[in-house]
């Protein structure tokens, strides 16, 4: 593969006329006369054909061609057609002259097959535009993969490829939980197709949600130069408080120039994010007043009624407000508020046997849950510093629904032992 151009070119010849020249002028039909040179090309490598059409009078309208579906293949028309003339045979002849790229991912000999073509064309300068079709001759082309590329999912063939990154924020720059980073990778290569030019893999990373946007696209063909460009773009929003490493990428194509597999590396960055405070929970006034509520009544059947009614008063009261559900409730605040995992698991076990929840959590309290149980009894973990705020967030719109009795709520009554007596 030594000196190989960077495009080969099979050239047909749409000569209108069906059975002789001497027939074009009255035949809506085209005689096709192919020749074509077939030569080897890299994957990925550009191979231009051109396919021209003879009229004897003006063109009218655009041409037609129903190019053929390849698998792993592109074909695709680059820029607009010559209009020029030839003589064949001592006759002048109307030419158009239609440039065509393929590409192709297969390796070994790739078959083209026929494929029509009909355009509009007069039989003189003047009168009606008659319509004309023809069928091109079936070719073949020699593809081989570059040495060296046999991990790659698509090779891209270029020998003007450039790879740029663009962060909108600043190696090790510190943030705040919640806030994006923008990574903008984009490609530029000439003489390839941009259908080649795949999207990139984010990778994810803990603690990190990302976006994908959808990819800015360009491909222009001037003066037989083909040019593309792909903008990928790829958001991070912080979700919580930490260190955050984003990989390297590396990125690959062949070379047909230097006939070696280049390699760009997308260096990574880090940044760290401040964890949100845990709000403070806004004041239950309801519950406040029926506290007050409660302290004044046992006050007042004290003055009224005596001790020993005041007391059982408090008692009852007391028992209420030490129930083993709203004791967990209180321990939990407690421990998501100074960062003890232990003891927050310990808590939300106690009020799930309370409350009665059988099996997993409601959402959204079942993945934070599951998050500090992994931390406490996955491999690797600890129960040292931790921040209990998202836990303690979940935990209060779940509670919520089960003090209003919600239907997610646990069933643990039983059938009636006979159904059949009960009607």
């Amino acid at each position: 593969m030594n000196g190989l151009p960077m495009w080969r070119c099979a050239w047909f010849v749409l000569l209108a006329g069906f059975v002789s020249l001497s027939d074009l002028r009255s035949e809506e039909s085209v005689m096709v006369k192919t020749s074509t040179e077939v030569e080897k090309a890299w994957m990925g490598q550009r191979v231009r054909f051109v396919v021209t059409l003879y009229s004897p009078g003006p063109f009218t309208g655009t041409p037609v061609f129903q190019l053929p579906e390849i698998p792993d293949t592109v074909i695709s028309k680059v820029g607009s057609p010559v209009v020029g003339s030839s003589t064949l045979a001592g006759v002048t002849w109307i030419t158009q002259r239609h440039e065509f790229d393929l590409y192709t991912q297969k390796v070994g000999e790739l078959q083209v097959p026929a494929f029509k073509v009909a355009f509009m064309s007069k039989d003189g300068f003047t009168g009606d535009a008659k319509p004309r079709e023809g069928e091109t001759e079936p070719f073949g082309v020699v593809s081989e993969r570059p040495p060296g590329t046999e991990s790659l999912p698509f090779v891209v063939t270029s020998s003007s490829l450039k790879v740029e990154e663009e962060w909108s924020a600043e190696e090790g720059a510190e943030l705040e939980a919640g806030e994006v980073v923008t990574r903008s990778i984009t490609r530029s290569a000439t003489d390839t197709s941009a259908m080649f030019l795949d999207p990139f893999v984010a990778t994810p990373v803990e603690g990190a949600r990302v976006y994908l946007s959808d990819p800015v696209i360009d491909e222009v063909s001037q003066r037989g130069v083909t040019e593309v460009s792909r903008t990928d773009v790829i958001r991070y929003q912080f979700a919580k408080g930490g260190q955050f490493n984003f990989p390297s990428i590396d990125y690959s194509w062949w070379d047909p120039e230097s006939e070696e597999v280049r390699t760009e590396v997308l260096a990574g960055r880090s940044f760290s994010a401040k964890a949100p405070p845990v709000p403070p929970e806004p004041t239950d006034w309801k519950r406040v007043a029926w506290i007050a509520f409660a302290g004044l009544t046992a006050l007042a059947a004290i003055v009224r009624w005596g001790w020993p009614l005041g007391v059982a008063q408090f008692h009852q009261w007391r028992a209420w407000y030490d129930a083993p559900i709203r004791r967990a409730v209180r321990q939990l605040k407690r421990s998501c508020g100074k960062g003890d995992a232990r003891e927050a698991y310990a808590a939300l076990m106690a009020w799930k046997h309370a409350a009665g929840v059988v099996g997993d959590f409601d959402s959204p309290l079942r993945e934070p849950a599951a998050t500090l149980s992994r931390r406490l009894f996955g491999s690797g973990g600890d129960g040292g510093a931790w921040d209990g705020g998202e836990l303690w967030r979940a935990f209060r719109s779940v509670e919520a629904g089960h003090r209003r009795g919600s239907p997610s709520e646990a069933k643990t009554s039983l059938p009636p032992l006979n159904p059949g007596l009960s009607r």
